[in-house]
């Protein structure tokens, strides 16, 4: 995303939606690391959980939280996962 940010000469985006199928966590850790979030007003996500991995998940949400603020979230009750917080 950065790379298409700097390659379009844009700075700050009002939105972006991301749908990336079980690839959000890494996403989400690259962009987190590389700090772009701070160029990104709201964030719109389908995150997916697997059962094994949720320190991992709860270390990501923490992060991210530190440069967003949720304001909605819903348990998709057919997924597996078993992080939750509303």
């Amino acid at each position: 995303m950065g790379t298409i940010m700097r390659e379009m000469g844009v700075n700050k985006l009002d939105m972006v939606r991301m749908d990336v199928e079980g690839a959000e966590w890494d996403v989400l850790q690259g962009w987190i690391e590389s700090g772009i979030l701070k160029s990104v007003d709201q964030l719109l996500l389908e995150i997916h959980m697997d059962r094994a991995l949720p320190e991992r998940y709860a270390s990501i949400l923490s992060k991210l939280g530190q440069t967003m603020e949720p304001f909605w979230a819903a348990k998709n009750n057919f997924s597996p996962g078993n992080i939750y917080s509303n």
